[in-house]
């Protein structure tokens, strides 16, 4: 495969993250204050998971067996004995099959996984990137585009399996041309919340622990703080039945280590990263509920911004700022009651997530994985859609109607069709804070992928705010998205076993 060009890079809450738009090539990365060895956690009770450096040289360091079964600690249903579509320990030739396919034993039907996985980052168009790619006649498209199987608990292997049966069915008619993919764009951010697989233990005893302090809860004024007491007093139990289950597995994992132990190296991951600046400001418009609490007015941003960055800081003073991008909320109490958990400011933190996706395919990530900026993307469309479809190993299209078609397609941030001329502009001091606030980050992400257009420097790189499309995932099966809005009316919303 030939040499990487410059890459880049984005971030959702429950674990850790991912890549941009410029391809480049993977160096070591300074060390971050506190990004390798965390001060032992002094507050609230709470006591120290394995720690990240730790868990991640721990699982590099397993064989692909030995990854298989730490992972099937996770996922035991993926790995099940029983399990007619269990993924085999080798697929079909890679010299005759793309993708990671196999015959199911009982009956010779034929399995396929995703070669292509855009991991995101929210709101920096990676919707729209896969939408273009799903164009291409010789991709096979899955029956649901972003699947989110390997972060989001309640999803099943059998399931994910059949998300891939259409797509399996145009692959065995082409099996050296034709190319599948998802776009699960949470995949890259590797925050707490977008690694709720990893630490049910955790999460389960929380809840029954929420239900115990909540049980005799009064009216009183020290109510509130006879409950976080309460709350507090459980984090360690917490931890402990995540270590439990860490020490069943043999390794703790984070999601990119449960995707190489299904699909080994048979994958191509990419990557469309946003200036976090303007990654930030789109979230902060685009989910209703920060403009309720913060007010909907640039006044409104720049508070939430400040009491974000606040808090990101005191967690980083005690913790170190990749323990507190990974698994901020499960740190301390005070850090759990904050305001969705600062999810938006850690997920354009990207370097974190960067460092254990690399970490998690070394040696082979600079073949495999393609970071690109969401600026350059909408600049120059059609050259890195090119560049795409070289490095996923699809043919490029030699037919202008074909590209006049998948170039004019105009997509609407994240479906929500606003007019951005009704959204105010950024002030100067606000930016000038935001941008403080990302610059060491930056930095970082451009050291760790070896190219200075992810520091988006305004002198050198311009503004993204004319980014201002991103097509929404495929809408699942009409009847698979009323069940969806059945479970969303009776199923409560929770967090840490608290209902939101």
């Amino acid at each position: 495969m030939a040499a990487a060009s410059p890459i880049v890079c984005v971030p959702f809450t429950l674990g850790v993250l991912l890549l941009l738009l410029s391809t480049t090539i993977w160096s070591a990365a300074p060390v971050q204050r506190g990004s390798t060895s965390a001060p032992p956690f002094v507050e609230d009770g709470a006591v120290p998971p394995i720690r990240a450096a730790t868990a991640a040289a721990a699982a590099a360091e397993l064989a692909p067996a030995a990854l298989r079964a730490a992972a099937a600690a996770y996922m035991p249903d993926v790995f099940d004995p029983a399990e007619p579509d269990a993924p085999p320990a080798a697929f079909l030739p890679e010299e005759e099959w793309r993708n990671p396919c196999w015959r199911r034993a009982s009956d010779g039907a034929l399995r396929c996984l995703p070669l292509v996985h855009v991991l995101g980052g929210y709101q920096c168009g990676s919707s729209d990137l896969f939408a273009r790619l799903s164009r291409h006649d010789d991709f096979a498209r899955p029956s649901h585009a972003a699947p989110s199987f390997y972060f989001e608990q309640n999803h099943k292997w059998p399931a994910y399996v059949r998300t891939f049966e259409r797509a399996a069915a145009k692959i065995a008619a082409r099996p050296r041309a034709a190319v599948s993919g998802e776009g699960s764009a949470g995949m890259l951010t590797l925050t707490w919340t977008h690694s709720e697989r990893l630490h049910q233990p955790y999460i389960t005893t929380m809840g029954a622990r929420w239900q115990l302090c909540n049980a005799n809860r009064t009216r009183d004024a020290d109510a509130d703080a006879r409950f976080n007491a309460c709350m507090a007093a459980h984090i360690p139990a917490a931890h402990a039945a995540d270590a439990a289950l860490v020490a069943r597995a043999g390794a703790a994992l984070e999601v990119p280590y449960l995707l190489r132990a299904v699909q080994g190296t048979r994958v191509r991951l990419i990557a469309l990263l946003r200036n976090p600046t303007d990654r930030l400001y789109a979230a902060f418009w685009h989910y209703p509920h920060y403009r309720k609490k913060f007010g909907g007015s640039e006044a409104g941003f720049a508070a939430y911004h400040a009491e974000m960055a606040a808090h990101a800081a005191a967690c980083a003073e005690v913790h170190g700022v990749d323990a507190c991008a990974l698994r901020f909320e499960s740190l301390e109490r005070r850090f759990e009651r904050v305001f969705y958990h600062c999810d938006q400011h850690y997920k354009g933190l990207y370097a974190p997530f960067v460092r254990v996706w690399a970490r998690a395919y070394a040696p082979e990530w600079r073949s495999l994985a393609l970071v690109l900026t969401s600026e350059g993307y909408a600049a120059r469309t059609r050259q890195t859609l090119e560049r795409v479809f070289a490095f996923v190993g699809l043919r490029v299209p030699a037919d202008e109607g074909w590209w006049a078609r998948a170039l004019g397609a105009a997509r609407t941030t994240n479906g929500v069709r606003r007019e951005w001329a009704s959204i105010p502009p950024m002030r100067a001091e606000t930016r000038a804070a935001v941008d403080g606030f990302y610059a060491p980050h930056n930095a970082d992400l451009a050291a760790l992928l070896g190219d200075d257009a992810f520091r988006w420097d305004p002198s050198a790189d311009g503004r993204s705010e004319s980014i201002r499309h991103e097509e929404p995932p495929s809408p699942p099966p009409q009847r698979a998205r009323a069940r969806r809005r059945l479970a969303l009316r009776v199923r409560p919303r929770r967090r840490n076993g608290q209902r939101l």
